[in-house]
């Protein structure tokens, strides 16, 4: 199965618009949610809990679903990277 960055879920929450922040989520785990400021910013944070969580998970078929989460959020950060590259640094 390849990576597919459209799998994670964003949806833009406001508090009463004065600042406006992301929920993310994998389609596969929509219980494990996280928040930033930016799209990119709860991404990373959600592949990096998932990481986190790995060696937490017993069951190798379950493992390989979150590893498949795990990659499908690092092909969704590439993708913004590749159309948004950060600046030189000089």
């Amino acid at each position: 199965m390849s990576n597919d960055p459209r799998r994670i879920i964003i949806i833009e929450i406001c508090d009463a618009c004065s600042s406006h922040m992301f929920r993310v989520h994998h389609q596969n785990f929509p219980e494990m949610q996280h928040e930033g400021p930016s799209a990119e910013q709860a991404v990373e944070h959600l592949a990096e809990r998932m990481a986190a969580d790995l060696d937490c998970v017993p069951d190798p078929s379950h493992r390989e679903a979150v590893q498949l989460a795990i990659d499908d959020a690092r092909a969704f950060l590439d993708a913004k990277r590749a159309v948004h590259p950060a600046p030189a640094a000089q």
